[in-house]
């Protein structure tokens, strides 16, 4: 047995049920007690769907003509849509550039709360807010967010007093004696990677360890190797392929289109050959650089550049040479046979 969606109660006008299932705690929760299941749209199954933003904009909008007329033109939040049984949803936001950048770019104002002047300078008002999202998020009640994740999350209200008001994240955790959730990934502040130069020279970084050169990674490339933080930093610059394009990189693009391996092989090859002409120049000006070359050859060149040196010296002579091929030494492995000058 299946609970109704909300799109659902919607277009069945089925108002007074939706009102009823919000005072009763959600979607969640009311499937929770009747022991009912969520309905999940097919699409939210096929984890391709949720990579496009063009497909998480349009879910998004979809969505928010079941919510109440005075959330018109605001962004839900994460628990907003969890309640409304679109936690699918949700996490596709968070993959997907996190609420700043999806907000921004459906132009949608945030839904925060309006508070009183001075509620954020009371810690007992910050630390009931980060319980109740923690709460309300389902998350581990003996760990305190990140402020990164808060943002991510679109409770950039929470992460603002903790930073201006109440002394920073470690600050605020050892007040509430809680540890702050530790990513043992590699992650940098997104404030730090919102500088371009920054960004920059830690997404070659990452190329160079995990990449292909001269190819600007795909967001699953980012997630496969857990740098959640390049991947939202990528969204505040301009999204992958206007960094590609500011970087130099090759963008691979939709799947199926080639074009970019053609561009890429020829970038290689066009590399590949600067390197060879700089190898060969280098070997030319430096007999070091001749191991290509025998013992007895580089003697025989060495003994023909002399003979071309003496030449010059004593233009008037005319010399016939002849070679002892048994040799008798360095020096005197040279027999002049016949001197010749001219009258």
């Amino acid at each position: 047995r299946v609970l109704p969606s909300l799109a659902e109660l919607y277009h069945t006008g089925r108002y007074d049920l939706i009102y009823g299932i919000a005072l009763h705690g959600g979607f969640n929760e009311v499937a929770k007690k009747l022991r009912l299941h969520l309905a999940v749209p097919k699409h939210s199954r096929d984890s391709e769907y949720w990579k496009d933003p063009r497909n998480v904009g349009r879910e998004l909008q979809e969505h928010m003509k079941c919510l109440p007329q005075e959330m018109a033109g605001r962004m839900p939040s994460s628990v907003t849509l969890a309640k409304s049984g679109r936690e699918d949803l949700a996490s596709a936001i968070r993959d997907c550039g996190g609420w700043i950048f999806n907000a921004q770019r459906l132009g949608l104002r945030f839904n925060f709360q309006r508070r009183d002047l001075g509620f954020w300078n009371d810690l007992s008002n910050v630390q009931q807010e980060i319980l109740t999202y923690i709460d309300e998020r389902g998350l581990d009640t003996t760990q305190l967010p990140s402020l990164d994740e808060l943002k991510r999350d679109g409770r950039s209200d929470i992460a603002f007093a903790i930073q201006r008001y109440h002394g920073g994240e470690s600050v605020f955790a050892k007040t509430l004696g809680l540890p702050v959730r530790v990513d043992t990934r590699p992650q940098l502040s997104l404030e730090w990677l919102y500088n371009w130069s920054n960004f920059s020279a830690s997404l070659r970084k990452w190329i160079e360890e995990h990449g292909v050169a001269d190819l600007m990674p795909k967001r699953d490339d980012f997630i496969q190797s857990c740098r959640h933080d390049l991947r939202y930093a990528s969204y505040k610059h301009g999204g992958v392929e206007q960094v590609a394009h500011k970087m130099g990189l090759i963008y691979v693009g939709e799947e199926g289109n080639a074009w970019w391996l053609n561009r890429w092989i020829a970038l290689q090859a066009s590399k590949l050959m600067l390197e060879v002409d700089e190898i060969h120049h280098a070997r030319k000006s430096k007999e070091s650089y001749k191991p290509h070359l025998s013992e007895p050859i580089r003697k025989n060149r060495k003994k023909k550049q002399n003979e071309n040196r003496k030449a010059k010296q004593f233009p008037s002579i005319e010399r016939d040479v002849l070679y002892n091929p048994n040799g008798w030494g360095d020096d005197d492995d040279i027999i002049v046979v016949n001197e010749i000058h001219p009258s």
